[in-house]
């Protein structure tokens, strides 16, 4: 099996646990997050952590810039996933400040520069 192959193994593993689980037990998913949600630094580091690791292995087999062309596909279909909440969301846009969400953007400015840096260097 390639790296691609087992990544992709992993997340139809955790999806299909997942669904499992939210058709079984639908209440309990608020349960974990609100546990999960009291300590957002071990999530902040468990998170780098298995991105470093998933984008290393994909490094290993295709470009920066289809990582970003398969994100792309994937927002579209995660927006999909959230058009029942979007008046939800529009309240939680309105909380998100720069002073929390840094990290997150500047992973994403940099992972911007070096794909416009792969396509025109």
């Amino acid at each position: 099996m390639t790296p691609i192959e087992i990544l992709a193994l992993i997340l139809i593993a955790i999806t299909a646990i997942k669904t499992v689980v939210n058709l079984a037990a639908p209440k309990s998913r608020a349960k974990v997050v609100k546990k999960v949600s009291k300590n957002p630094t071990i999530l902040y580091i468990l998170f780098l952590v298995l991105a470093a690791i998933v984008l290393y292995f994909l490094i290993q087999e295709i470009t920066i810039v289809e990582i970003l062309a398969v994100t792309l596909f994937v927002t579209l279909l995660m927006a999909i996933m959230f058009i029942p909440y979007f008046g939800e969301l529009g309240n939680l846009a309105e909380k998100i400040s720069l002073k929390k969400a840094w990290l997150g953007i500047l992973i994403w400015l940099i992972l911007m520069i070096w794909a416009l840096y792969v396509m025109f260097a």
